[in-house]
């Protein structure tokens, strides 16, 4: 074999065999590995016609001893990339598994914050709803303070009127022994006017005169007995409300037992309370009718005893 064969031999080997492991898995050469593929001893256009066979044989040597460690390197390399891409296919499927794990954190954390935020909306109607109830509590203190107002004044009002019932019965009494007062006169005058009318025929036109004196003295009687059973009724009313007063007495005493049942029903108390205010000035203005009725009989009263005087003085002239 000639010296350029064996070079041929030697730019094979090293272009070829062994040297084509230094591929990559997807069927390329690996870039990182191309600077190494051309540090050999010498330059690829380098003249080999120089050295000796031995020179040579010991350069072959060399270079297949350089080829065997570059080999070897590049196993440990392609062991080191493989094991980069394995670490990298863990790298990424524990990516996946993290990115899965931070959404289903996601939304967990979005349910968490709707709930909170029905929660935060549940909380503000409820204390909207406690602002209300002690706005309404409010109202209903409010209300029974004045139902309680309004019981206090029904019942001075009751008061004043029982005080006022009993000062009518009391001018009543004395009205009824001025008016047996009256009728004893009365009498008085009648068996005047009888032992007038006996006295003589003189007395006859003077007697006809008391006669007729005395039947306006009796019409005048019979229409003061006529008031007198007026005041009765009235007297009867009175009593009536005498005891329609006494039982809102004892309503009003037991308030306090249906103070509840004024507090649900202020709007029957007020109206309640509206009524009594009209008994009670139906009855003030009775009263003040039976005062004034009373005042007339007063006068009528005294105009009849100063009737039944001067017919005494008459009858003393007769005599």
């Amino acid at each position: 074999m000639s010296q350029s064969s064996r070079v041929r031999e030697l730019k094979k080997s090293r272009s070829g065999g062994k040297g084509s492991s230094i591929m990559s898995q997807d069927g390329h050469e690996d870039e990182n590995m191309r600077p190494m593929l051309n540090t050999t001893g010498g330059g690829a256009d380098e003249d080999l016609t120089k050295y000796s066979v031995n020179e040579l044989r010991d350069k072959l040597k060399m270079s297949r001893k350089e080829t065997g460690n570059r080999d070897v390197t590049i196993r440990a390399l392609q062991r080191n990339y493989e094991a980069l891409c394995t670490t990298h296919d863990e790298a990424k499927t524990e990516h996946v598994r993290r990115k899965e794990a931070f959404d289903a954190l996601t939304d967990k954390y979005a349910q968490t914050e709707v709930k909170l935020t029905a929660e935060i909306e549940k909380n503000r109607k409820l204390q909207k709803g406690i602002a209300d109830a002690q706005h309404e509590v409010s109202g209903a203190k409010k209300s029974f303070h004045e139902a309680k107002m309004a019981e206090d004044k029904a019942k001075e009002e009751l008061r004043l009127g029982l005080d006022k019932l009993l000062e009518m019965e009391e001018q009543w009494e004395g009205l009824q022994v001025e008016l047996a007062e009256g009728r004893a006169a009365l009498n008085r005058t009648e068996r005047i006017l009888t032992e007038s009318n006996a006295a003589g025929e003189s007395l006859k036109r003077a007697a006809a005169g008391l006669e007729q004196a005395l039947a306006a003295a009796k019409r005048e009687v019979s229409a003061w007995e006529q008031k007198g059973r007026e005041m009765d009724g009235l007297r009867a009313r009175n009593e009536a409300l005498t005891k329609e007063a006494e039982g809102k007495a004892r309503e009003a005493k037991n308030a306090d037992a249906t103070l509840k049942a004024l507090r649900e029903a202020r709007s029957s108390a007020e109206a309640k309370a509206a009524d009594l205010e009209r008994q009670l000035a139906t009855a003030k203005g009775l009263v003040e009718k039976g005062a004034k009725e009373v005042g007339g009989a007063k006068d009528e009263l005294e105009a009849l005893r100063r009737e039944a005087s001067q017919y005494k003085e008459s009858v003393r002239e007769l005599k």
